[in-house]
């Protein structure tokens, strides 16, 4: 049975990681990431948990594995970093930029757009006629940033970072990550941050981005899981239950990885 396969490999790790890290994640930190999945889900929540067939209880437990595998898997990452991961990071890093952004459902409206905004029309009165993005100022339409923020589209975010101080983009078609439709942006970049000369400027900065790409990498976390499961010498005797463990146990590190893009880390073969 997958299912119960499955189950049997995720208590195997979950007791793994719950032996080595129990003290790395609080019932508190528990608490805020349970707190926040609700929010995310709002009035459905009850009901998805009652589709993937959890409690309340169970879902803080599977929360609690998941929080510590991060753990686990950013250390490791934390652990490895060379002086290489920085300088890969570091070559297409844009520091901080303020940018104004309107939001259209068309792009003959996001065309509308550019006109006014090169006829120096207030950015605030076209967001208030057609919105913006969802993390900027909600009255003015603007938002600081650098390139390794969460707040933006990776899509979008590609096309704003090498526009110019004053300059108003063309119309950028996305897709909404909720609605799953095309929608427009205009963008114009206010403020931009001159790029210092060495990645050590930033380092800080570039050390959260490589560590959170790769905790996301999901062939890197099944690298960290072999890793655990072999410190830990696990071995499963039922047949049955063999191949679900081996998946690990035999993972091997590959150099490139399908969360990774240019911008992320030169992940280091072993």
């Amino acid at each position: 049975n997958p299912t119960v396969q499955t189950l049997l490999s995720n208590e195997v790790i979950s007791t793994a990681l719950e032996d080595k890290y129990s003290d790395k994640v609080t019932s508190d930190d528990v608490e805020k990431e349970y707190a926040k999945m609700k929010e995310q889900y709002g009035d459905q929540f009850q009901s998805a948990l009652v589709s993937a067939g959890l409690t309340e209880n169970t879902y803080k437990a599977q929360l609690r594995s998941t929080l510590l595998l991060d753990y686990a898997v950013k250390t490791a990452a934390e652990q490895e970093l060379k002086d290489a991961d920085y300088e890969e990071a570091f070559k297409s890093y844009t520091p901080t930029m303020t940018v104004k952004f309107v939001k259209t459902k068309t792009k003959d409206e996001a065309k509308t757009v550019v006109d006014e905004l090169k006829k120096e029309t207030a950015v605030d009165t076209l967001v208030s006629k057609y919105g913006t993005l969802s993390k900027a100022d909600q009255k003015t339409g603007e938002l600081t940033f650098d390139s390794t923020t969460k707040d933006v589209e990776p899509e979008l975010l590609a096309q704003i970072t090498p526009i110019e101080v004053n300059k108003v983009s063309e119309p950028i078609a996305i897709t909404d990550r909720k609605t799953y439709e095309t929608v427009y942006y205009v963008v114009k970049v206010t403020k931009k941050d001159a790029k210092k000369e060495s990645w050590k400027d930033y380092e800080a900065i570039l050390k959260d981005y490589i560590i959170n790409k790769k905790a996301s990498d999901k062939n890197y976390a099944k690298q960290v899981v072999a890793e655990l499961l072999k410190e830990y010498k696990v071995e499963v005797k039922d047949e049955a239950f063999r191949n679900v463990i081996e998946q690990y146990l035999n993972h091997k590190n590959t150099e490139t990885t399908e969360a990774s893009d240019t911008t992320a880390s030169a992940t280091q073969e072993k």
